[in-house]
């Protein structure tokens, strides 16, 4: 809740409401962080593999559509899954965005980071992927709205696949 509407209105508010904001947005960023901590495990394992030369940080825009970005500009999308899937599902408004902000505005990659059981973590590089011509099968289906807050409630999603076998490589994650 940095700047935007509730800053700009705030010093319209009496103290009371003021102070009351002020926890929400506390317990706002409180929830935030505690929700990436199995997005920053998988963040450093990939940082502290062998194969991976980039140096990650991660993004710390709490509205940002990226997790993590590396020093040559590229950016990462990162997913703990609890099952293993032999079709990881991304979401295409995380994909359009993203693919679009690296193709259009950056000229960098687009990269898209899961763990799963089985397999630890796996990286797909979306941009090479579309560029030869991956059929991401768009689809719309009922998800769940979030899986962060442990809510149960659906809402209709547009949905790709990428399959297990189109990575670019695989990890440990410690």
């Amino acid at each position: 809740m940095r700047g935007g509407v509730i800053e700009e209105c705030r010093g319209d508010l009496s103290p009371h409401i003021q102070t009351l904001l002020k926890k929400l947005e506390l317990q706002f960023l409180n929830i935030n962080k505690s929700m990436k901590d199995k997005e920053r495990k998988l963040m450093t394992s990939l940082q502290n593999c062998n194969s991976f030369e980039n140096i990650l940080k991660e993004s710390k825009d709490i509205y940002s559509r990226f997790d993590a970005y590396d020093n040559k500009g590229n950016i990462y999308e990162l997913k703990c899954r609890d099952e293993y899937y032999d079709d990881v599902v991304i979401e295409f408004d995380k994909f359009s965005y993203n693919f679009l902000y690296c193709v259009e505005l950056t000229k960098k990659s687009f990269f898209y980071v899961v763990q799963m059981p089985e397999v630890g973590g796996v990286v797909f590089d979306i941009t090479q992927l579309h560029s030869l011509g991956h059929d991401f099968r768009w689809q719309r289906m009922k998800m769940p709205k979030t899986t962060e807050f442990g809510t149960d409630k659906t809402i209709s999603k547009i949905v790709g696949f990428i399959p297990i076998k189109k990575q670019s490589y695989t990890f440990i994650v410690k």
